[in-house]
């Protein structure tokens, strides 16, 4: 697995520029709507002209202020959802609590690892394939044309053809075929699993295996010697434009090898994987610290005899998460 990497402070340059770039704009519409309201007064009379541009005036003044501030306050937000003292955070891990027992509830009653990423996935696919092909047929009569439903109208249907022919299926049994289970073993290994179903693909942890359909990968757990949650930070952008960022967390499970598998999922799923991978009853240490960090970069083989203790790990996500070329996933200062 492969990732390119990115310079943080570019982003944020680019972030800083786009969102002034904004502001600008949201003034001059409403210098703009400014002027129009005047001239409906003066030249037409007309005082409702006036107030209508008065208000989307206001309306764009608003936007200004905001756009001019947004990464102040996007800031200030994200130190509050990190802060076990604000209400921010308080709430914010009431709702992961809640989420997390429902994703335990259903980790062990799940169906075969066939029916999940054949006959469900197939499903799901087949349901939003119908609702695309409708809506886009509904917004054709209109007399209205959108690209993006013309590429859902394409991908959808295939990844429903992928998921009914068993494609994902194939791909995480090849990958017991390389630790020599064949099908039978490994439905028998995921039967015993907890697994934790996340749209059409699904995290899994057995006594033996950290089976991961997305990647596709299937990962020896005793072979896994260091685990910790992260998350990365994701600038979005509509039509060139910064809108906002979101959190992407994961788990990155690093082996004996050197290898390290980042591994997408909710927030409140890291720490129910986490916990399974230390149920599993292999030595795996749990949490980042920069000392964890060192030590794994040295030997990776060493590393389990190497640790004596947590080292001060950190066990609450860290990031944002910034690919080293390097060979590692290490926080950004």
């Amino acid at each position: 697995m492969a990732y390119k990497y990115i310079d943080p402070a570019m982003l944020e340059k680019r972030k800083r520029r786009s969102t002034k770039a904004s502001g600008i704009v949201s003034v001059m519409i409403a210098a703009l709507c400014l002027a129009v309201g005047i001239f409906f007064l003066a030249a037409l009379k007309s005082v409702g002209g006036l107030i209508a541009m008065l208000f989307f005036t206001l309306l764009f003044t608003g936007a200004a202020v905001y756009f001019f501030n947004q990464i102040r306050i996007e800031e200030n937000r994200t130190r509050a959802l990190d802060d076990p003292g604000s209400k921010a955070y308080r709430k914010r891990q009431q709702i992961n609590a809640k989420k997390r027992a429902e994703y335990l509830r259903k980790a062990e009653h799940h169906g075969s690892l066939k029916s999940i990423l054949c006959r469900r996935a197939a499903l799901i696919w087949g349901g939003a394939t119908v609702l695309v092909w409708l809506l886009s047929a509904v917004f054709l009569l209109a007399g209205l044309f959108f690209i993006i439903f013309l590429a859902f109208d394409i991908a959808f249907p295939l990844a429903f053809a992928a998921s009914l022919f068993g494609k994902h299926y194939r791909s995480v049994l090849s990958e017991y075929a390389e630790y020599g289970l064949d099908k039978r073993e490994a439905e028998a290994d995921f039967a015993e699993s907890r697994a934790y179903l996340i749209s059409t693909d699904l995290i899994a942890v057995s006594r033996r295996f950290l089976t991961v359909s997305a990647i596709p990968v299937v990962l020896p757990v005793d072979e896994i010697v260091w685990a910790y949650s992260a998350y990365d930070s994701i600038h979005k952008y509509s039509s060139g434009m910064y809108s906002h960022t979101e959190r992407s967390y994961c788990v990155i499970a690093a082996l004996s090898d050197g290898r390290q598998f980042k591994i997408q999922c909710p927030e409140a799923l890291c720490e129910a994987i986490l916990a399974d991978l230390a149920d599993a009853g292999t030595m795996v240490t749990l949490g980042y610290s920069d000392e964890l960090n060192a030590l794994y970069d040295a030997s990776p083989d060493a590393f389990r005899a190497a640790v004596k203790d947590q080292l001060h790990a950190v066990h609450d996500p860290v990031g944002p998460e910034v690919f080293n070329r390097g060979g590692g996933w290490n926080p950004e200062p």
